[in-house]
């Protein structure tokens, strides 16, 4: 069976495209029907999820980290300012 091609100025998607798409859903869907949910939500989802979570925490103590870093940085300079706040933070810490 041929594609005919018509010129539509509005068509955004070329005939190509379309048909290699619709193969890929096609695709998808039996190899969905094939794997067990339990797979998927065990071996795919959870881990994906863990180790996100992981690394948005890893990150978020690095910034933190940081951000003392700074403050004891700028503290040891002399700023009564930085001080005031190195020791609230250091109180917070402990």
């Amino acid at each position: 069976m041929l594609i005919q091609e018509t010129h539509n100025p509005k068509a955004s998607v070329s005939p190509v495209t379309t048909i290699s798409m619709s193969s890929l859903v096609l695709f998808l869907r039996e190899v969905l029907r094939e794997v067990p949910g339990w797979l998927l939500w065990f071996g795919v989802f959870l881990p994906v999820t863990l180790l996100l979570i992981q690394i948005m925490v890893y990150l978020n103590w690095k910034l933190k980290e940081g951000n003392l870093t700074c403050l004891l940085y700028l503290s040891k300079n002399g700023s009564r300012y930085f001080q005031n706040i190195s020791l609230w933070l250091k109180r917070l810490r402990n």
